[in-house]
């Protein structure tokens, strides 16, 4: 019988967040989540301002929890008008009062450097009719498939 191959791109996007995860709870994220899953929690436009760093909860609780953020410095009054917002948002994802209070750090980014979850993460990476077209006339399922995933991997790095 023939085991089926899963793409090393796809391979890595499934394992990432195990190994994520173990990592992020050794620096005080017991709610790891937080920053896997910041964009889709508080909306794009605040975390592209704003990145959680820690979640530190009180000694033997897992409620009612401090996030430390590092903010940008232009935004810093934003998210500090903010903060009761995001602090709803947070407990609604978790259903349960799992952050209680912010503390601000801000921070200078650099140019060259892009808050967590930029928008050339999220640009269009589909494929065109042509490279479609050229896909197809690939005889291998699995490699068209390989070929297919490189190609959108690549498509999201080029500059």
């Amino acid at each position: 019988m023939k085991q089926a191959r899963i793409p090393s791109v796809q391979f890595i996007a499934k394992l990432l967040p195990k190994l994520v995860k173990a990592s992020f709870e050794k620096k005080g994220f017991i709610q790891a989540k937080i920053l896997l899953e910041w964009g889709k929690i508080v909306g794009q436009e605040m975390s592209e301002k704003c990145i959680p760093e820690k979640l530190v909860f009180p000694k033997e609780k897992k409620i009612d929890g401090t996030l430390y953020l590092n903010v940008e410095i232009s935004a810093g009054l934003l998210i500090e008008y903010g903060a009761p917002l995001i602090i709803d948002k947070i407990n609604s994802y978790f259903g349960y009062q799992a952050v209680t209070r912010l503390k601000l750090k801000q921070v200078l980014y650099k140019k060259d450097s892009v808050p967590f979850l930029s928008k050339e993460v999220l640009k269009d990476t589909s494929l065109t009719p042509e490279e479609l077209n050229h896909l197809n006339q690939i005889p291998s399922h699995e490699l068209r498939e390989a070929l297919k995933s490189y190609l959108i991997q690549y498509k999201k790095s080029a500059f």
